[in-house]
């Protein structure tokens, strides 16, 4: 009898423990599902995870099909939530929260594929399964198609991401856009806060292509002094310095562009082959299939 006792007693403290460990990890999971009230684009990374899928994530939110386009921000965990937000080119901001993709159960739910939405305006994927390479899928917004391209955000590095447009004048257009992935810090030593560039990143209007360019770059002295091609942002208006630059987008094309100034209001270039003459935009020349397109290029 003793001994009967005694097993009921173990069996209904380990039954006890299993349900507490179940419990206390669905409760830990729900509240990491809630709501942060410090939204992703105002968060600090974290320095416990510099080395792993949790944390912030910064980069580009681009339409297929137009010349829609924003910054995104995406906070996996780093203070205990799961948000986002997109902050278009004309100011809108797109608050998204975490939603479970297998079943109601939080415990059931994947810990490297998480799903965003902001109620039935947009949506998208993050796959942070390789963290150093972080892939947006599925993105749509107002039911547009968009890509995004995405880095991570540590407490030592903090990308820096500038927004544009291409345009020839004659339906050839789309998105032109930069990041900086602060891997390359003050290339030239010749400005603080300065941002090696990594990443070019365009969008075609007319097919919904993504087209990227991840360097090496062109040294190029320029008109800003700059040879390393740069990005730096003042908070109220950001600088290009990428003078005399040649891209192979895709393997049949080829284009020397060339963008020095700065965006927002200012919207001010220098023209680097005409003695750095004021001109109202960046410039390329796109050559695919035996056709040739050339056309300004303008910094948000």
């Amino acid at each position: 009898m003793k001994k009967t006792v005694y097993f009921l007693w173990i069996s209904m403290g380990l039954f006890a423990l299993g349900c507490s460990q179940d419990d206390a990890l669905e409760n830990e999971l729900n509240a990491d599902l809630q709501s942060s009230s410090v939204p992703a684009n105002e968060q600090t990374a974290l320095a416990r995870y510099d080395q792993q899928e949790k944390g912030l994530y910064h980069g580009l939110f681009l339409a297929k099909f137009s010349q829609n386009r924003g910054k995104i921000w995406v906070n996996v965990g780093n203070d205990g939530t799961y948000t986002a937000e997109v902050v278009l080119h004309h100011g809108e901001v797109i608050h998204y929260e975490r939603v479970l993709s297998k079943s109601t159960n939080p415990i059931e739910d994947d810990k490297a594929v998480f799903h965003f939405t902001s109620s039935n305006k947009s949506s998208f994927t993050l796959d942070v399964t390789d963290y150093k390479n972080p892939l947006i899928l599925n993105a749509k917004l107002d039911d547009a198609l968009f890509h995004g391209v995405i880095r991570k955000q540590t407490s030592q590095i903090v990308p820096t991401v500038a927004m544009g447009t291409y345009d020839d004048g004659a339906g050839f257009s789309g998105t032109w856009n930069f990041i900086a992935d602060g891997t390359n810090p003050n290339p030239n030593g010749t400005s603080a806060g300065a941002e090696g560039l990594t990443h070019i990143i365009t969008t075609h209007s007319g097919n919904g292509a993504m087209y990227m360019d991840l360097g090496p770059f062109e040294v190029s002295l320029g008109c800003l002094g700059e040879p390393v091609p740069i990005l730096k942002d003042f908070g109220f208006t950001i600088l290009v310095a990428a003078a005399d630059q040649m891209s192979n987008f895709s393997p049949s094309s080829s284009t020397v562009w060339s963008l020095e100034g700065l965006g927002t209001f200012f919207q001010s270039y220098s023209d680097t082959n005409n003695a750095c003459a004021a001109v109202t935009g960046g410039t390329f020349v796109h050559q695919w299939n035996g056709n040739v397109y050339t056309g300004n290029i303008l910094i948000d």
